[in-house]
Formats: C-alpha cells, sequence, structure tokens
C-alpha cells in the first residue's frame, strides 16, 4: 500500500543583475527600521552541515558561513556550522540542516531566471535541506565591474571573497524560510524575493535586515 503522496514546491532567491558595480560598492539602507523583527520562539541555535559538491575555496566558503552567521546573529538565531555528516532531521542538539553547494543549476521545475538558491518544502512545510547553485552565482560574477576591470581579472582572494558574500546571503535567505516556516517574502530586507547583484556583494547588511514575510506585508 502506497503512502500519502508527498507535495514538493521549492522557495527560491532571485537576483536582478548590475552590469557594473563602483570599486567600493555600497548600499543605502531603505528598511524601515519599525519592520525588523526577532524571531522570537522560533529556533534560536541551527547547526550547518556542508556537502560541496562545486570544491569552493577555503576562503569563498568560510566567508559565506561567515555572512550566513553575521545576518541572524542580528536576530538572536545562533547560525554555526560543523564540519561532521548531516545527522538526519531527528538528531539531537537543536535544528540540523544540510547545504549543498551544487555544481549544476538545480531542479527542472525550478523556471528561467534561474535562482541562485532554493529550499524544499514538502507538503507546505519547509525541509532542512538548502541547495546553493554555483554555476548561477558565476554567471553573475561575469557581470561584475570593480574599478573598470572586471571581476575574473581582479586578485584570486577578492574573488572568492565576492562568491562568498553572496553565496552566505542567499544561504541566510533561505535558511530564513525554514525559521519562519513560510514560502513567503517580505517586502523589504533579506527576505526580498529579489535582491540587485551590487547589493549582493556591497559591503553594508542594512539591505539583508531580518524581516519575517508577514510582518511589514508579504511580498506578492
Amino acid at each position: 500500500m502506497k503512502g500519502p503522496r508527498r507535495i514538493i514546491a521549492y522557495a527560491a532567491l532571485m537576483v536582478f543583475a548590475a552590469a557594473t558595480i563602483a570599486a567600493a560598492p555600497g548600499n543605502q539602507d531603505t528598511t524601515r527600521s519599525e519592520c525588523r523583527v526577532t524571531v522570537g520562539a522560533r529556533p534560536s541555535r541551527i547547526t550547518l552541515h556542508l556537502e560541496d559538491r562545486a570544491e569552493l575555496a577555503r576562503a569563498a566558503r568560510d566567508e559565506m558561513m561567515r555572512t550566513a552567521r553575521m545576518l541572524w546573529r542580528a536576530a538572536g538565531v545562533d547560525v554555526q556550522s560543523s564540519p561532521d555528516p548531516f545527522p538526519g532531521d531527528n538528531a539531537e542538539g537543536g535544528v540540523h540542516m544540510r547545504v549543498t553547494i551544487a555544481a549544476d543549476a538545480g531542479p527542472s521545475s525550478l523556471t528561467a531566471p534561474r535562482p541562485i538558491a532554493s529550499i524544499r518544502f514538502v507538503d507546505k512545510k519547509p525541509s532542512t535541506s538548502i541547495d546553493v547553485y554555483l554555476i548561477e552565482v558565476r554567471k553573475l560574477m561575469d557581470l561584475l565591474v570593480f574599478d573598470d576591470r572586471r571581476l575574473a581579472h581582479q586578485p584570486g582572494l577578492f574573488q572568492d571573497e565576492m562568491l562568498g558574500r553572496i553565496l552566505g546571503r542567499a544561504l541566510a535567505h533561505e535558511i530564513g524560510h525554514f525559521v519562519f516556516a513560510s514560502a513567503g517574502h517580505a517586502r523589504s530586507g533579506l527576505m526580498r524575493p529579489t535582491h540587485r547583484l551590487d547589493q549582493l556583494v556591497g559591503r553594508l547588511d542594512q539591505p539583508f535586515a531580518i524581516i519575517e514575510p508577514a510582518a511589514c506585508g508579504q511580498h506578492p
């Protein structure tokens, strides 16, 4: 006898591309301060288990984890990483999530423009599995120009920093779908459905304030 059919969907992050970026990209804080929220009774600690199928450089991987951790720390959620394999959904010690850095473009059900990251929802509930699609991030990075030089012609360490920053903010966005148990998006902040590329590589975190999708009007 077959069990009940599971309905699988994805919540994903898209990006608006900006062709040219200044040497020191900056952002203006357009987020209303009254919309900033803490997560209340949501998970206070999340441990990420990375499965790196794309073989990221260590500098890029470290920057990705640092960026995601710093964004959620402001909302009272302690995001940590572990070198251990993902222990499963019923493991002890709080919430554990598997983060897969995929080398491909993701499931065909995710329509164009392709997202840079996604989290799977099963029967309208978020799973603990996040996928980040490196090939899509690389396509965006090909558009970046700093001081009239394409990113590909910049020092390798700088390239890794930019890559890790984009990945970290995309990862933090997908963590938000889990924390808020919602596939919805906010009108501003981290949980917007789209972000400009210049903001994703920018130095400031204000455009990525933690805002619950329902707190200040959910994005349609």
